[in-house]
């Protein structure tokens, strides 16, 4: 990394501070972006708080020498540890996280965070992902108040972020379904974490494409659909789709939605409007069936100038 302090570090990272006054104050939630470094000052650069901590999120080595950001930091918060984060390009494990740490220690076991009064697992040392994706903290909420009494069925579940918020919302039942055998029992403990317990038999680890069609022979039905695949979906077969397969997915999962269920899709494709996301949708399902019943992005602690770039969600309802 290199030595020396870019020019206003101090001073852009205390006004990013500032600005969420809301956040900081809030008594059940210490897990938010606290440095949007793309509108912000710092491109390629994020901070985000993770309870007494942060993590720092860079894309190549950091402008700033590492005793600048903790100097920066701490000027805001005193926080126990900072970790630095970085996706490792041309290595022989492609996807794997470094991490550096640049102040105290982070526990071991990884740590608790509170959200809107939900409590999540992250693990800032795992060569992954950590474990929330902050972005989605506004999803989270309309789950939460949009659930109650649903069967709900939450796809591409990591660790069951978006599930659990539907438990804790009274869902009468949640299922989670991936193919990663870490992220689900991560999604696990977080229902233990928020006291909403859940059926061994609803944590489902495997390829989405043949378990949903398998779930529409049974006939199964779901008041609600959560659909979240990466940028580009892994099919488990010969070719590789382009984008996150919303054609093929969402003709799969129409027959599981029972009358009045709604459809939560995010969008994280990067320069396709949402408009052209949400077209892709209905035009794979039944349109007559189908209307737009809530839009949401990602909250104000993700600074954008292009609205299209952040993490954007539309929940479809079917007619009852």
């Amino acid at each position: 990394m290199k030595s020396g302090v870019a020019p206003g570090l101090v001073e852009r990272v205390a006004e990013a501070w500032s600005v969420r006054t809301s956040l900081h104050q809030s008594p059940d939630t210490d897990v938010y972006r606290i440095f949007h470094g793309r509108t912000e000052g710092r491109e390629g650069v994020s901070v985000s708080r993770v309870g007494s901590g942060a993590i720092i999120e860079h894309a190549d080595a950091l402008s700033d020498a590492d005793e600048a950001w903790v100097s920066a930091l701490r000027a805001v918060f005193p926080f126990e540890w900072i970790l630095a984060r970085s996706r490792m390009h041309n290595s022989s494990r492609p996807g794997v996280i470094s991490r550096q740490l640049l102040w105290g220690t982070v526990p071991a076991e990884g740590v608790v965070v509170s959200e809107e009064g939900l409590r999540f697992w992250m693990q800032p040392n795992s060569e992954g992902h950590a474990g929330l994706f902050l972005d989605a903290r506004p999803v989270r909420r309309w789950i939460r108040e949009n659930s109650a009494g649903r069967r709900v069925l939450n796809l591409f579940s990591a660790t069951g972020s978006l599930g659990v918020a539907a438990a804790c919302g009274g869902a009468l039942r949640v299922c989670h379904v991936d193919q990663q055998r870490n992220a689900l029992e991560t999604a696990c403990e977080n229902h233990a974490l928020n006291h909403v317990p859940i059926d061994a038999r609803d944590i489902v680890r495997g390829n989405l494409y043949p378990h949903l069609k398998r779930a529409a022979k049974k006939r199964q039905q779901f008041d609600a659909i959560v659909l979240d695949p990466p940028p580009v979906v892994p099919t488990g077969g010969s070719q590789r789709p382009v984008g996150q397969d919303y054609p093929a997915l969402v003709r799969l999962v129409e027959p599981l939605l029972a009358p009045g269920a709604w459809l939560l899709c995010l969008f994280h494709q990067r320069g396709r409007p949402r408009t052209a996301c949400e077209a892709e949708v209905l035009d794979s399902m039944s349109p007559a069936e189908f209307s737009v019943l809530w839009r949401g992005e990602s909250g104000p602690d993700f600074p954008e100038v292009e609205r299209s770039v952040p993490m954007r969600a539309t929940a479809f309802a079917r007619r009852a």
